[in-house]
Protein backbone atom coordinates (compact mmCIF):
# COMPACT_ATOMS: atom_id res chain seq x y z
CA UNK A 1 0.00 0.00 0.00
CA UNK A 2 1.33 3.44 -0.91
CA UNK A 3 1.87 5.85 2.01
CA UNK A 4 -0.84 8.44 2.43
CA UNK A 5 0.62 11.87 1.53
CA UNK A 6 0.69 14.68 4.04
CA UNK A 7 -1.73 17.45 3.03
CA UNK A 8 0.60 20.36 3.55
CA UNK A 9 3.37 22.09 1.66
CA UNK A 10 6.76 21.68 3.35
CA UNK A 11 7.59 25.40 3.28
CA UNK A 12 5.76 28.64 2.54
CA UNK A 13 2.00 28.58 1.94
CA UNK A 14 2.38 30.07 -1.56
CA UNK A 15 5.59 28.40 -2.72
CA UNK A 16 6.32 24.69 -2.89
CA UNK A 17 9.97 23.59 -2.67
CA UNK A 18 10.52 20.05 -3.98
CA UNK A 19 14.07 18.98 -3.10
CA UNK A 20 15.12 16.00 -5.20
CA UNK A 21 15.68 13.27 -5.91
CA UNK A 22 11.99 12.55 -6.19
CA UNK A 23 8.88 12.56 -8.36
CA UNK A 24 6.17 15.18 -8.74
CA UNK A 25 2.86 13.71 -9.83
CA UNK A 26 -0.84 13.86 -9.01
CA UNK A 27 -3.28 11.96 -6.87
CA UNK A 28 -6.92 12.97 -7.14
CA UNK A 29 -7.30 16.76 -6.99
CA UNK A 30 -3.83 17.28 -5.53
CA UNK A 31 -0.25 17.39 -6.72
CA UNK A 32 2.01 15.01 -4.81
CA UNK A 33 5.78 15.19 -4.37
CA UNK A 34 7.32 11.84 -3.44
CA UNK A 35 10.97 12.23 -2.36
CA UNK A 36 13.30 9.27 -2.69
CA UNK A 37 13.86 9.42 1.06
CA UNK A 38 10.90 10.64 3.08
CA UNK A 39 7.13 10.76 3.06
CA UNK A 40 5.09 12.13 0.12
CA UNK A 41 3.55 15.59 0.46
CA UNK A 42 0.38 16.77 -1.28
CA UNK A 43 -0.99 20.25 -2.00
CA UNK A 44 -3.81 21.77 -4.04
CA UNK A 45 -2.28 23.37 -7.14
CA UNK A 46 -4.58 26.40 -7.16
CA UNK A 47 -3.11 27.64 -3.87
CA UNK A 48 0.44 28.11 -5.19
CA UNK A 49 2.28 31.07 -6.68
CA UNK A 50 5.37 29.05 -7.62
CA UNK A 51 6.81 25.52 -7.59
CA UNK A 52 10.59 25.18 -7.15
CA UNK A 53 12.25 21.88 -8.05
CA UNK A 54 15.86 21.18 -7.00
CA UNK A 55 18.07 18.56 -8.58
CA UNK A 56 16.53 15.42 -10.08
CA UNK A 57 12.77 15.84 -9.84
CA UNK A 58 10.73 13.86 -12.37
CA UNK A 59 7.56 15.72 -13.34
CA UNK A 60 4.66 13.67 -14.69
CA UNK A 61 2.63 14.90 -17.65
CA UNK A 62 -0.43 15.02 -15.41
CA UNK A 63 1.38 17.30 -12.94
CA UNK A 64 2.55 19.64 -15.71
CA UNK A 65 -0.99 19.84 -17.10
CA UNK A 66 -2.42 20.52 -13.63
CA UNK A 67 0.02 23.35 -12.90
CA UNK A 68 -0.56 24.90 -16.33
CA UNK A 69 -4.31 24.81 -15.73
CA UNK A 70 -3.79 26.56 -12.39
CA UNK A 71 -1.42 29.14 -13.93
CA UNK A 72 1.40 28.11 -11.56
CA UNK A 73 4.99 28.64 -12.82
CA UNK A 74 7.61 25.95 -12.23
CA UNK A 75 11.29 26.82 -11.69
CA UNK A 76 13.93 24.11 -12.19
CA UNK A 77 17.03 24.65 -10.03
CA UNK A 78 20.35 22.89 -9.71
CA UNK A 79 20.55 20.61 -6.68
CA UNK A 80 22.26 23.33 -4.60
CA UNK A 81 19.80 26.05 -5.67
CA UNK A 82 22.57 28.18 -7.13
CA UNK A 83 21.45 28.06 -10.76
CA UNK A 84 18.13 28.06 -12.54
CA UNK A 85 18.17 25.42 -15.27
CA UNK A 86 14.84 26.45 -16.74
CA UNK A 87 11.38 27.74 -15.98
CA UNK A 88 7.89 26.85 -17.18
CA UNK A 89 5.62 29.89 -17.34
CA UNK A 90 1.96 29.26 -18.22
CA UNK A 91 0.59 31.40 -21.02
CA UNK A 92 -1.70 34.27 -20.14
CA UNK A 93 -4.08 34.41 -23.14
CA UNK A 94 -6.38 37.28 -23.86
CA UNK A 95 -6.26 40.86 -25.12
CA UNK A 96 -5.30 42.33 -21.73
CA UNK A 97 -2.04 40.38 -21.55
CA UNK A 98 -1.23 41.11 -25.18
CA UNK A 99 -1.92 44.81 -24.68
CA UNK A 100 0.26 44.93 -21.59
CA UNK A 101 3.16 43.35 -23.45
CA UNK A 102 2.68 45.83 -26.30
CA UNK A 103 3.01 48.68 -23.79
CA UNK A 104 6.04 47.01 -22.22
CA UNK A 105 7.85 46.64 -25.55
CA UNK A 106 6.96 50.21 -26.59
CA UNK A 107 8.29 51.65 -23.31
CA UNK A 108 11.53 49.67 -23.51
CA UNK A 109 12.08 50.75 -27.12
CA UNK A 110 11.97 54.42 -26.05
CA UNK A 111 15.38 55.37 -24.54
CA UNK A 112 13.93 58.10 -22.31
CA UNK A 113 11.14 55.93 -20.91
CA UNK A 114 13.48 53.01 -20.39
CA UNK A 115 15.90 55.23 -18.47
CA UNK A 116 13.16 56.52 -16.17
CA UNK A 117 11.83 53.02 -15.51
CA UNK A 118 15.35 51.88 -14.67
CA UNK A 119 15.87 54.93 -12.45
CA UNK A 120 12.84 53.94 -10.37
CA UNK A 121 14.30 50.50 -9.63
CA UNK A 122 17.67 51.95 -8.62
CA UNK A 123 16.15 54.62 -6.38
CA UNK A 124 13.91 52.11 -4.64
CA UNK A 125 16.84 49.76 -4.08
CA UNK A 126 18.95 52.58 -2.62
CA UNK A 127 16.07 53.62 -0.36
CA UNK A 128 15.73 50.04 0.96
CA UNK A 129 19.47 49.82 1.57
CA UNK A 130 19.35 53.15 3.37
CA UNK A 131 16.51 51.98 5.61
CA UNK A 132 18.48 48.87 6.54
CA UNK A 133 21.64 50.92 7.17
CA UNK A 134 19.69 53.31 9.40
CA UNK A 135 18.45 50.41 11.52
CA UNK A 136 22.01 49.12 11.86
CA UNK A 137 23.11 52.63 12.81
CA UNK A 138 20.53 52.73 15.62
CA UNK A 139 21.93 49.45 16.91
CA UNK A 140 25.43 50.91 17.00
CA UNK A 141 26.86 48.71 14.25
CA UNK A 142 30.31 49.79 12.97
CA UNK A 143 30.37 51.52 9.62
CA UNK A 144 26.61 52.11 9.43
CA UNK A 145 26.80 55.91 9.67
CA UNK A 146 29.43 56.20 6.92
CA UNK A 147 27.52 53.73 4.72
CA UNK A 148 24.27 55.67 5.14
CA UNK A 149 26.02 58.92 4.13
CA UNK A 150 27.46 57.26 1.00
CA UNK A 151 24.11 55.70 0.08
CA UNK A 152 22.45 59.12 0.28
CA UNK A 153 25.09 60.50 -2.08
CA UNK A 154 24.47 57.59 -4.44
CA UNK A 155 20.74 58.34 -4.34
CA UNK A 156 21.40 61.93 -5.39
CA UNK A 157 23.64 60.76 -8.23
CA UNK A 158 20.98 58.30 -9.41
CA UNK A 159 18.51 61.17 -9.65
CA UNK A 160 20.93 63.22 -11.75
CA UNK A 161 22.44 60.82 -14.31
CA UNK A 162 21.06 60.73 -17.84
CA UNK A 163 21.60 57.17 -19.10
CA UNK A 164 20.87 53.58 -18.16
CA UNK A 165 24.59 52.77 -18.21
CA UNK A 166 25.25 55.55 -15.70
CA UNK A 167 22.44 54.21 -13.49
CA UNK A 168 24.09 50.78 -13.57
CA UNK A 169 27.32 52.38 -12.43
CA UNK A 170 25.61 54.10 -9.50
CA UNK A 171 23.85 50.88 -8.53
CA UNK A 172 27.09 48.93 -8.66
CA UNK A 173 28.88 51.45 -6.47
CA UNK A 174 26.03 51.39 -3.94
CA UNK A 175 26.12 47.58 -3.90
CA UNK A 176 29.81 47.71 -2.95
CA UNK A 177 28.97 50.08 -0.07
CA UNK A 178 26.19 47.74 1.08
CA UNK A 179 28.36 44.63 1.02
CA UNK A 180 31.12 46.36 2.99
CA UNK A 181 28.52 47.21 5.62
CA UNK A 182 27.36 43.59 5.74
CA UNK A 183 30.94 42.42 6.18
CA UNK A 184 31.48 44.84 9.09
CA UNK A 185 28.25 43.69 10.78
CA UNK A 186 28.87 39.94 10.71
CA UNK A 187 29.72 38.23 13.98
CA UNK A 188 33.13 36.59 14.50
CA UNK A 189 33.42 33.23 12.80
CA UNK A 190 31.94 34.44 9.51
CA UNK A 191 34.30 35.70 6.80
CA UNK A 192 33.19 37.92 3.91
CA UNK A 193 35.96 39.78 2.10
CA UNK A 194 34.01 40.68 -1.07
CA UNK A 195 31.04 39.63 -3.17
CA UNK A 196 31.91 36.71 -5.45
CA UNK A 197 29.04 35.27 -7.48
CA UNK A 198 30.24 32.74 -10.05
CA UNK A 199 30.98 30.53 -8.30
CA UNK A 200 30.27 31.82 -4.78
CA UNK A 201 33.30 31.60 -2.51
CA UNK A 202 32.69 31.22 1.21
CA UNK A 203 29.47 30.59 3.17
CA UNK A 204 28.26 34.21 3.12
CA UNK A 205 28.56 34.43 -0.65
CA UNK A 206 26.73 31.10 -0.93
CA UNK A 207 23.83 32.43 1.16
CA UNK A 208 23.68 35.70 -0.80
CA UNK A 209 23.59 33.78 -4.09
CA UNK A 210 20.89 31.39 -2.89
CA UNK A 211 18.63 34.15 -1.59
CA UNK A 212 19.23 36.25 -4.71
CA UNK A 213 18.19 33.38 -6.96
CA UNK A 214 15.06 32.76 -4.90
CA UNK A 215 13.89 36.37 -4.99
CA UNK A 216 14.49 36.65 -8.77
CA UNK A 217 12.41 33.51 -9.37
CA UNK A 218 9.68 34.90 -7.14
CA UNK A 219 9.75 38.09 -9.21
CA UNK A 220 9.61 36.10 -12.47
CA UNK A 221 6.51 34.28 -11.25
CA UNK A 222 4.83 37.53 -10.18
CA UNK A 223 5.60 39.22 -13.51
CA UNK A 224 4.36 36.25 -15.54
CA UNK A 225 1.15 36.18 -13.49
CA UNK A 226 0.45 39.74 -14.66
CA UNK A 227 1.15 38.90 -18.30
CA UNK A 228 4.52 40.66 -18.56
CA UNK A 229 7.44 39.40 -20.63
CA UNK A 230 9.99 38.43 -17.98
CA UNK A 231 12.96 38.36 -20.39
CA UNK A 232 12.63 42.06 -21.37
CA UNK A 233 13.82 44.49 -18.72
CA UNK A 234 15.04 48.07 -18.52
CA UNK A 235 17.91 48.15 -15.98
CA UNK A 236 19.52 44.77 -16.64
CA UNK A 237 20.78 44.07 -20.13
CA UNK A 238 18.66 41.69 -22.19
CA UNK A 239 20.56 38.53 -23.00
CA UNK A 240 19.62 34.89 -23.66
CA UNK A 241 18.71 32.94 -20.56
CA UNK A 242 18.39 35.96 -18.26
CA UNK A 243 14.95 37.01 -16.94
CA UNK A 244 15.91 40.68 -17.17
CA UNK A 245 12.60 42.10 -15.99
CA UNK A 246 12.54 39.70 -13.03
CA UNK A 247 16.05 40.91 -12.11
CA UNK A 248 14.78 44.51 -12.30
CA UNK A 249 11.74 43.80 -10.14
CA UNK A 250 13.87 42.02 -7.54
CA UNK A 251 16.20 44.99 -6.99
CA UNK A 252 14.03 46.93 -4.49
CA UNK A 253 13.71 43.76 -2.37
CA UNK A 254 17.33 42.65 -2.29
CA UNK A 255 18.29 44.57 0.85
CA UNK A 256 15.59 42.79 2.86
CA UNK A 257 15.14 39.45 1.09
CA UNK A 258 18.87 38.81 0.55
CA UNK A 259 21.15 40.98 2.70
CA UNK A 260 19.15 41.20 5.91
CA UNK A 261 18.20 37.52 5.75
CA UNK A 262 21.85 36.56 5.37
CA UNK A 263 22.81 38.73 8.34
CA UNK A 264 20.06 37.22 10.48
CA UNK A 265 20.98 33.64 9.58
CA UNK A 266 24.64 34.21 10.37
CA UNK A 267 24.41 36.48 13.41
CA UNK A 268 21.57 34.58 15.11
CA UNK A 269 23.26 31.20 14.71
CA UNK A 270 20.55 29.65 12.56
CA UNK A 271 23.33 28.27 10.36
CA UNK A 272 27.06 27.93 10.97
CA UNK A 273 30.12 27.85 8.67
CA UNK A 274 30.27 24.10 9.34
CA UNK A 275 26.99 23.69 7.43
CA UNK A 276 28.77 24.40 4.12
CA UNK A 277 31.08 22.43 1.87
CA UNK A 278 33.55 23.33 -0.88
CA UNK A 279 33.19 22.01 -4.43
CA UNK A 280 36.10 22.34 -6.89
CA UNK A 281 33.96 23.79 -9.70
CA UNK A 282 30.77 24.95 -7.95
CA UNK A 283 32.37 26.92 -5.13
CA UNK A 284 30.84 26.96 -1.67
CA UNK A 285 27.42 25.43 -1.12
CA UNK A 286 25.22 24.21 1.70
CA UNK A 287 25.52 20.59 2.71
CA UNK A 288 22.58 18.52 1.39
CA UNK A 289 21.00 18.05 4.82
CA UNK A 290 21.25 21.80 5.59
CA UNK A 291 19.85 22.99 2.25
CA UNK A 292 16.15 22.39 3.15
CA UNK A 293 16.75 24.12 6.50
CA UNK A 294 17.96 27.25 4.71
CA UNK A 295 15.01 27.19 2.29
CA UNK A 296 12.53 26.95 5.16
CA UNK A 297 14.29 29.78 7.01
CA UNK A 298 14.19 32.02 3.94
CA UNK A 299 10.49 31.31 3.43
CA UNK A 300 9.79 32.29 7.04
CA UNK A 301 11.74 35.52 6.54
CA UNK A 302 9.81 36.22 3.31
CA UNK A 303 6.47 35.75 5.09
CA UNK A 304 7.29 37.56 8.36
CA UNK A 305 8.52 40.67 6.52
CA UNK A 306 5.52 40.65 4.14
CA UNK A 307 7.82 40.59 1.12
CA UNK A 308 5.22 38.95 -1.12
CA UNK A 309 2.98 42.02 -0.83
CA UNK A 310 5.95 44.32 -1.37
CA UNK A 311 6.86 42.44 -4.54
CA UNK A 312 3.28 42.68 -5.78
CA UNK A 313 3.44 46.40 -5.13
CA UNK A 314 6.63 46.73 -7.19
CA UNK A 315 5.01 44.83 -10.08
CA UNK A 316 1.83 46.91 -9.85
CA UNK A 317 3.83 50.16 -9.93
CA UNK A 318 5.78 48.97 -12.96
CA UNK A 319 2.55 48.10 -14.81
CA UNK A 320 1.12 51.53 -13.94
CA UNK A 321 4.31 53.25 -15.15
CA UNK A 322 3.98 51.50 -18.52
CA UNK A 323 0.71 53.37 -18.99
CA UNK A 324 2.24 56.77 -18.27
CA UNK A 325 3.66 58.59 -21.28
CA UNK A 326 6.39 60.16 -19.15
CA UNK A 327 7.84 56.66 -18.61
CA UNK A 328 8.21 56.46 -14.84
CA UNK A 329 7.17 57.87 -11.47
CA UNK A 330 8.81 60.68 -9.58
CA UNK A 331 12.04 60.84 -7.67
CA UNK A 332 10.92 58.97 -4.56
CA UNK A 333 12.26 59.29 -1.03
CA UNK A 334 15.94 59.59 -0.14
CA UNK A 335 17.53 56.93 2.14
Amino acid sequence: MRPRPKRAAPFGPRTWHCVGPGRLGTRGPRAVFSPLHGEPVAVRTGRLDLVCCYGTVHLSAAALYRFCQAGTPIALFSADGRRVRGRLLPERPGPSAAGLRDRQFAALADPDRRRELARRFVLDKLAAQGTAARELQKRGKPGATAALHRLRNAWRRANAVDSVNALRGVEGGAAAIWFRLLAATLRPGWSFAKRVRRPPRGPVNALLSLAGTLVVERAAAAAAARGLEVDRGCLHENRPGRPSLACDLAEPLRADAVGRWTLAVCNQGRLSPADFEEHPSHGTRLKPDCFPVALADWETHWAVHDLRERLNGVVTEFVAALGRRSGGPGAGVSP
